[in-house]
């Protein structure tokens, strides 16, 4: 199994991590080849299964966003015409996304901002390959991954409702918790671990 070594001086224990279809091993400066293997080795299974379940679209695959179905075709162009999404590169699938995104996250986000009666948060959507969001508290700053408008609502409203949690408290503590699940009871079942779409070739 081919995998890439990332040595950082701060780093006191091996780290797994994939991003796209590359297996990244964060370790120790003096940490072995053969001790690095072993680790590889034991975990081969989660990564295997990490591996198949990355979502890849390609060409004449549906996204369905606000139940509305989009068809992707492979294109040189990169446009979207009423419901077929026209795709060069995966960088034009994220511009079309990040374009559709805009007025939907927009509307939720101050949806539940004042239904929590949250005042002066600031919102910024953004392109991510590995995260749904993220929180400046110092700001008051959310950022949200465009991609989300692929996924059901209620997953989309729990992934705000996290971060917004994180004005609160920094960490994943259980005092961050109960708050989480005071404003989502059912926060486990709608916070569920999707994959960020990408494009194949």
């Amino acid at each position: 199994m081919t995998y890439k070594i990332i040595r950082k001086k701060n780093v006191k224990r091996l780290i797994l991590k994939i991003e796209g279809n590359q297996i990244l091993v964060s370790a120790p400066i003096k940490a072995s080849k053969k001790e690095i293997d072993i680790f590889v080795k034991k975990n081969e299974e989660w990564i295997l299964n990490h591996l198949q379940s990355q979502w890849v679209l390609k060409e004449k695959d549906i996204l369905t966003i606000q139940n509305k179905i989009y068809h992707l075709h492979k294109s040189d162009k990169n446009e979207r015409i009423h419901q077929d999404l026209y795709i060069s590169s995966q960088k034009g699938l994220d511009k079309i996304i990040y374009e559709m995104a805009q007025p939907i996250l927009i509307n939720k986000f101050n949806l539940i901002t004042k239904s929590l009666s949250m005042d002066s948060v600031h919102l910024n959507i953004k392109i991510y390959k590995s995260q749904w969001g993220n929180c400046y508290y110092k700001k008051r700053l959310i950022h949200l991954n465009a991609y989300l408008i692929c996924f059901p609502d209620e997953f989309i409203d729990s992934v705000i409702i996290h971060e917004l949690a994180h004005l609160y408290y920094h960490n994943h503590s259980k005092d961050f918790y109960d708050l989480v699940f005071k404003w989502d009871p059912d926060y486990k079942n709608h916070h569920k671990n999707y994959q960020i779409p990408k494009w194949g070739m």
